[in-house]
């Protein structure tokens, strides 16, 4: 539903939510209740003042496709990188990678001159607004390694805007990663509810692009 419907037209969304309630065989009985939940979604700030309802639809790319070469990926060095800055090593992993990283992003969009990575998560960590506070949040993404995977993508993002914008600048032009619990999202919340940022700094995505590229600089 979030991928088709149009951010800024709420009269539409009716229509989309209908339609996908029928292809997954869910009674349109529950057609109120997602309505209104997808309308609390794009209604809820997510960082400073601006919403999803604010994003035009030439401001985003829906489930943006990516891949980019491992070359002979040390994954020793790769752990070391993490350890660097804080994040958990992959467990038991040696060796060398040699391939394709392939992945989807469920959106990309464009705000202020920024770029932006979402990624939509429906987890269920309760049933109380307190269970989608920053610490649960921060939970469920040590967890799930959502932290290792809001690293590809920043840097898969950081790769395509690199050969896509004269005179890039991560400090410039990459915003940050927003992790949407949407269970957890309402605009009448706290705005740290049910949103997790997070801003890898830029000495960490050059590293894992060395790592990929199979370079061994420390």
């Amino acid at each position: 539903i979030l991928e088709l419907i149009d951010f800024t037209d709420p009269a539409g969304h009716e229509q989309v939510i209908r339609d996908q309630l029928t292809r997954a065989g869910i009674d349109q009985c529950w057609q109120p209740v997602a309505l209104s939940w997808i309308q609390a979604i794009v209604q809820t700030r997510l960082t400073g003042s601006f919403t999803l309802a604010d994003l035009q639809a030439a401001d985003r790319v829906n489930e943006m496709s990516f891949y980019f070469p491992l070359q002979s990926m040390n994954l020793d060095r790769f752990n070391r990188v993490l350890q660097q800055f804080d994040f958990q090593p992959l467990p038991e992993q040696h060796g060398r990678l040699q391939g394709l990283m392939v992945g989807f992003i469920d959106l990309i969009f464009r705000h202020d001159n920024q770029y932006f990575v979402a990624d939509y998560k429906s987890n269920h960590l309760g049933s109380r607004i307190e269970d989608y506070r920053p610490d649960r949040l921060e939970t469920a993404m040590l967890a799930h390694r959502y932290d290792l995977q809001y690293l590809i993508y920043t840097l898969a993002l950081h790769r395509y805007l690199g050969r896509r914008i004269k005179d890039y600048s991560y400090e410039e032009h990459f915003g940050s990663v927003l992790y949407l619990f949407l269970r957890g999202m309402h605009p009448e919340h706290t705005q740290t509810t049910g949103i997790y940022p997070a801003r890898p700094p830029l000495a960490l995505i050059e590293q894992l692009d060395l790592c990929c590229a199979g370079l061994e600089v420390d």
